[in-house]
């Protein structure tokens, strides 16, 4: 029994060195890259970066205020130097048709990409070794393209009729252009997952994804003042998250304007807090946004914001057999836990869930929109025939 004690004293001692060393290694490449950026002429002001949730180690990085910070105070300067970069990007914003966008996007992801390999297979000797360091540390499969057959199979079956590239994006974009090996495919997960269409820019990549009332910060373009300066939008209280919009950003152009809950979820691998953007170009072009609003965190949806939406009978027929689809096949998915790794799982569950939230949500708007517009246009028929008379 001695022996027993023992031997379960020693071997939580060496749990436990081991769980102190993991952290120390983890505390010492954040601050790695700090000072790295910082002798470069950038600044890390009133911010650390750790766990989100301090209890558990698994739990993804975020940046957080060491200080209470005043609005418009700056808080972090990125200079260029510490890009990696696409040293001649292709233009995505000519007016031609979305195949060539798309190609030229893609051309822009495989160069990047490609540097990133680079600098990667050259360790310690890359002019980027802090940030190297750390993106080693990165997991594959973090992104549904690089998930396990069991986790693609799974998301597919429950989006069919919506968006099927959210799991074949890779596969059918880019795996002919930049894709010839498992290495390659992580490079390019993480630079989709990582970066800024032609840039990588270390601990930027590192703030969290908000929209909404959490986003706390506002940012000049990443190309100006020597490199990417990011002030408080607000007042921000120590311990506060910092976050910043992946998709209504300075530099996102109009994004938001075709990307949704399943975009993100497509080329960052979570499922964002609300607001949860719908966004679909069949049979028409679709386009919803559902908030939280209110201490009761009340539902509440929003089409208003993006122009030349027009909601026909056929996208409420589109939206009402989605949201069929996503219940029956929801269930049978569920039931697939054990066979599907856990992290693609809860993924797959909170997009579930959000969906049988959100959607019928939606279609209610839709209904009472079309059925006023068929009022508004019985009445107005009616106006016609009396004056006629």
């Amino acid at each position: 029994m001695y022996y027993t004690r023992r031997f379960l004293v020693h071997t939580a001692f060496l749990f436990l060195i081991a769980f102190i060393q993991k952290i120390s290694c983890e505390d010492v490449l954040m601050e790695d890259m700090v000072t790295w950026i910082n002798s470069q002429g950038g600044s890390f002001n009133k911010l650390e970066i750790r766990r989100s949730d301090l209890s558990n180690d698994s739990s993804p990085y975020g940046i957080f205020a060491t200080e209470d910070i005043e609005v418009g105070e700056e808080i972090l300067f990125i200079p260029s130097e510490c890009y990696i970069k696409v040293s001649h990007p292709e233009d995505l914003t000519e007016k031609e048709n979305e195949i060539s966008q798309m190609e030229r996007y893609f051309n822009n992801l495989c160069e990047l990409s490609g540097n990133l390999g680079k600098e990667m297979n050259k360790g310690e000797e890359s002019e980027y070794a802090p940030y190297i360091a750390y993106l080693k540390t990165l997991p594959t499969g973090q992104i549904p393209s690089t998930w396990s057959k069991e986790g693609k199979s799974a998301l597919r079956d429950l989006i069919a009729g919506g968006k099927r590239d959210v799991v074949d994006y890779l596969e059918n974009n880019a795996k002919t252009k930049c894709i010839n090996n498992d290495f390659e495919e992580h490079m390019l997960a993480l630079t989709i997952q990582r970066g800024f269409d032609t840039t990588l820019i270390p601990v930027w990549d590192m703030v969290n994804h908000a929209n909404g009332e959490k986003v706390n910060t506002e940012n000049d373009p990443m190309y100006e003042n020597g490199g990417l300066v990011v002030r408080a939008s607000k007042d921000i209280m120590k311990g506060d998250e910092i976050f910043a919009s992946y998709d209504k950003c300075i530099d996102c152009k109009d994004t938001h304007h075709y990307w949704g809950t399943m975009e993100i979820m497509r080329d960052f691998g979570f499922v964002e807090s609300y607001p949860h953007r719908y966004v679909f170009d069949t049979p028409e072009y679709i386009w919803f946004e559902v908030h939280e609003e209110g201490m009761d965190n009340e539902l509440t949806v929003d089409w208003d914001d993006i122009e030349h939406v027009e909601i026909t009978h056929e996208g409420l027929e589109f939206l009402e057999k989605f949201l069929k689809h996503v219940e029956s096949s929801g269930s049978h998915i569920m039931d697939r836990h054990d066979i599907i790794p856990s992290h693609e799982y809860n993924v797959i569950y909170s997009f579930y869930m959000a969906a049988i939230m959100d959607l019928p949500l939606i279609i209610a708007e839709v209904r009472e929109y079309l059925d006023n517009l068929n009022v508004d246009r019985k009445e107005e028929n009616e106006e016609l025939m009396h004056d006629e008379l």
